[in-house]
């Protein structure tokens, strides 16, 4: 373990400096848990970053790395709205548990805060720390929150995306839910003054009633059905986590809205914006912030943007948030006047900004901030972008009512045609103002301030006037009337979720709806012109990078002939898509089966392989054991075969001496030798004889334990081959 680094005050000494990765930890190499996107994913995300020079909040260099959701969601700039709203609200030293790959912790670091980030992943922390590296304020220590240790208390604690993971990660104790285990581990560590900063998915968000799947598990209703168990993810409603903050001792506590969600949000209301004393209606940006929500399934069971103006009316936005950010503490926390905060940066660009709505002197104002820098022109179109100061105006956005037209069955083109000439009027109206000519022509030369008098920017009031909002852009040169007419119309239909079944005759297609709308308008316009206004608004777009929150015109797909059979489902097709989408649910679980079979016939094929490795083995050793046999008899029979030669060289000699005496009787018999000499020549021959008999005897008995221990090697070698051909047999059949 590599050391050159002091320990710093708020690190427990405990903890050790591994300088190659940055990380403070218990023991190198080590892992408190092992929660991850996939080893390929968090291996490139390390390299990814390790090669950038710019690791900023604002880069260009990481926003070049989004790719997927698991990228976006680690990368993206929107992350750090979260905490946007509560800038404020942080003081240093901050405690990040589960600080992930650091997206959070490097806003935090960007605000010149003292923080501890805390991950139990190593490979997350050393990818946290490659995010915050030149930060000395900054320091990632790879433990698990159960174990850690620390002897600072923490003015601010954040559990980002945290709480729900509990009863996976966090033991529990004495059958005590370790929901309430964790948040009770959370006040030791936080002073007397401090905050904890709290953001998890709502179990009853509204998003959840149509149909989008539970984030942690992946099924839709499964929360709404309460299917989580006691070693799951698991998320709560707004009142169950209001009780489980006050009993640990968080009794004080400010509630905020994220929209879509916290993950990545657009919109944040306070509690004072859903309060009945509060008579703005913000569901109109709740709308707009839907729009962008990257996990949206294909198939919901209702229009979820056209639903909250519904919910707003009754005050339950609190109730069915998607998601909940919770400042909770023992002490008062100071009150903020802001509202709502609506942010307009999906992506690196000098035209970011943040829309901020707050309640001063009985009335609402609205203030545009931008959020890197000054304002810039654009280098083709000179574009500029105005941030002015203006009163919130109550109303209808115009936009939203086509939404309710199209939705009922029955709907037709004359309808839309009469919604569009409220906007039509009051955009002729606001061209006579700045030229005081009647221009009714799609050629008219109109201001180039007007480019956002679209649907999206105009309000209805209870008055029935209509008025224009956030007139952000301004084209420093004269534009064809007939582009902001095509440009207003497209953006308003891009944005409808789902439509009725229209009326005999209405065309679904974009090109033709537009023309035959401007037909009944009095305006001259041909698909030519459409797809001419189209290219313009490409190339406006390119250069301002973003113009709008969610679709914009420029999405639309190369042909105009996109239908809003495509882009808008049907109510009717919702239904069988919905049943479609359960059909495939059954089939995912019964691959879910399938796949469960497959992996038990794997493990046991692994069983049977390993036996099969053994049983192989020991034949090899086997076979070893035979050769040896084999070398064995093969000596024997070489020594029986001298034996035998032996046995006929003993015969010979007896055969010779034999004959001797036979020819020394004879001898004997003719020439009468004298018999003491014959006798004693007799004895001498017939001692000779009996040692050669006794000779002959000794190898008799060695031929046959020469012949009695080759039957015995026969016999090892027969069985070592019936053996042999047993195990042969053994592996065939399996």
């Amino acid at each position: 373990m590599e050391l050159d680094k002091d320990l710093p005050g708020i690190v427990h000494p405990k903890y050790s400096y591994v300088a190659s990765s940055n990380i403070w930890v218990v023991s190198e190499g080590e892992s408190a848990f092992d929660y991850s996107d996939g080893d390929q994913f968090e291996t490139g995300l390390l390299n990814f970053l390790s090669g950038l020079e710019d690791r900023s909040v604002n880069s260009q260099e990481v926003f070049q790395g989004i790719y997927d959701w698991p990228s976006k969601y680690h990368l993206s700039l929107q992350r750090s709205n979260l905490l946007r709203p509560l800038v404020n609200t942080l003081r240093g030293p901050v405690l990040e548990i589960g600080a992930g790959c650091g997206a959070i912790t490097r806003y935090i670091a960007e605000q010149g805060l003292e923080v501890v980030a805390l991950e139990g992943s190593s490979r997350r922390a050393q990818i946290a720390a490659e995010r915050c590296r030149g930060f000395p304020n900054v320091s990632v220590v790879s433990d698990s929150f159960q174990e850690f240790s620390s002897d600072t208390k923490f003015k601010t604690i954040l559990l980002i995306g945290v709480l729900e993971y509990a009863r996976v990660f966090f033991a529990e104790y004495k059958d005590r839910d370790p929901v309430d285990l964790m948040l009770e581990h959370v006040s030791r560590f936080l002073a007397d003054d401090g905050v904890v900063i709290l953001a998890i998915e709502n179990q009853l968000g509204l998003k959840y009633f149509a149909g989008y799947p539970e984030d942690h598990i992946g099924r839709p209703m499964y929360g709404l059905e309460d299917q989580y168990t006691k070693s799951s993810a698991v998320t709560f409603g707004r009142h169950e986590l209001r009780e489980k903050l006050r009993v640990v001792g968080f009794a004080k506590q400010q509630w905020w809205f994220p929209f879509p969600d916290y993950k990545l949000p657009v919109v944040v209301l306070s509690e004072a914006a859903l309060a009945d004393s509060c008579s703005a209606d913000f569901s109109s940006l709740i709308r707009l912030a839907s729009e962008t929500d990257s996990q949206k399934p294909a198939v919901s069971t209702f229009a979820l943007s056209q639903a909250w103006s519904v919910v707003a009316r009754n005050r339950l936005h609190g109730d069915l948030a998607n998601s909940f950010v919770v400042v909770a503490s023992r002490r008062e926390i100071e009150i903020d006047n802001a509202l709502a905060f609506y942010f307009k940066n999906s992506k690196p660009s000098k035209y970011n900004k943040v829309t901020e709505f707050r309640l001063e002197d009985a009335a609402i104002k609205v203030t545009r901030t931008p959020l890197a820098g000054i304002q810039a022109e654009s280098d083709a179109f000179s574009a500029r972008a105005h941030l002015e100061e203006e009163v919130f105006e109550q109303g209808v956005l115009w936009k939203d009512r086509l939404t309710l037209i199209v939705l009922r069955d029955g709907w037709s083109v004359d309808e839309i045609s009469e919604w569009a000439k409220v906007w039509w009027r009051a955009l002729l109206l606001k061209v006579q103002e700045r030229s005081d000519e009647s221009c009714r022509a799609i050629s008219c030369m109109v201001s180039g301030r007007l480019v956002d008098a679209i649907p999206r920017n105009l309000i209805v009031g209870g008055d029935g006037v209509p008025r224009f909002i956030d007139q952000e852009w301004e084209i420093p040169f004269e534009i064809e009337l007939g582009y902001i007419f095509v440009r207003g119309l497209l953006d308003a239909l891009w944005g409808v979720e789902h439509c009725g079944e229209p009326a005999v005759g209405t065309s679904l297609q974009f090109g033709k709806l537009v023309v035959d709308v401007a037909y009944r308008l009095g305006v001259m316009l041909s698909l030519g012109d459409v797809t001419r206004y189209i290219d313009f608004e490409r190339q406006f777009q390119d250069n301002v990078s973003e113009l709008t929150a969610g679709p914009s015109v420029f999405e639309i797909n190369e042909s105009i002939n996109l239908t809003l059979e495509r882009s808008i489902p049907r109510r009717g097709r919702i239904e069988s898509a919905l049943a479609l989408s359960q059909a495939l649910d059954a089939k995912e679980l019964q691959l879910g089966e399938l796949h469960s079979v497959l992996l038990s016939a794997e493990e046991k094929l692994g069983t049977v392989g390993y036996e099969l490795d053994a049983a192989t083995e020991k034949n090899e050793m086997l076979l070893v054991e035979l050769d040896k046999a084999n070398q064995s008899s093969s000596r024997l029979l070489v020594d029986l075969e001298a034996a035998n030669a032996s046995k006929l060289e003993i015969e010979v000699v007896a055969s010779r001496n034999a004959d001797k005496i036979a020819t020394v009787s004879r001898e004997l018999e003719r020439t009468s030798l004298d018999a003491e000499t014959l006798r004693n020549g007799l004895l001498t021959l017939q001692e000779e004889l009996e040692v050669t008999r006794r000779e002959n005897a000794k190898l008799q008995v060695l031929f046959r334990e020469l012949k009695h221990s080759l039957r015995l090697a026969n016999l090892e070698r027969d069985e070592l081959r019936r053996f042999g051909s047993g195990v042969g047999r053994f592996f065939r059949r399996k």
